[in-house]
């Protein structure tokens, strides 16, 4: 046996054809369309100035928050909590079941994640760059 390294193209059609009978079997149907991936990205603004951004993507019923941010001298003004309330709100409209990210362990970020109602479902130990760092949740 060989393996090397190719171009996506050249197995897509047996990617297609394998995946159809296990998402059959594990979903009940197959329609490719269902793990089509949405990205979005929000941006808050304060008289024309950006003071936070959001940037998510929808992915087979799932919303998944890659990055939040605000800007260091606006924080605690409650953008953050509104740009998660915009996800959240986008991601119900698109039939999202669940919201997930990560964060920081025990952090100032998870603690503003938790007031907004999200549960930690695993903690990841040395992860991004030896950094703990913890899985957390929101179903909708």
């Amino acid at each position: 046996m060989e393996i090397s390294e190719v171009d996506r193209q050249e197995i897509e059609d047996f990617l297609q054809q394998q995946w159809r009978s296990v998402n059959e079997r594990m979903f009940g149907r197959y329609d490719a369309g269902m793990w089509d991936v949405g990205r979005h990205a929000l941006g808050a603004y304060d008289d024309g100035r950006i003071v936070g951004a959001a940037l998510f993507k929808i992915e087979a019923g799932l919303g998944k928050v890659g990055q939040v941010i605000t800007a260091a001298d606006c924080r605690r003004h409650g953008i953050g909590q509104a740009l998660m309330a915009r996800v959240e709100e986008i991601c119900r409209r698109e039939g999202c079941h669940k919201l997930s990210l990560k964060t920081y362990w025990n952090s100032e970020a998870q603690r503003f994640y938790q007031k907004q109602g999200y549960v930690v479902e695993a903690i990841l130990r040395r992860d991004l760059h030896g950094i703990d760092m913890c899985q957390m949740c929101k179903f909708l």
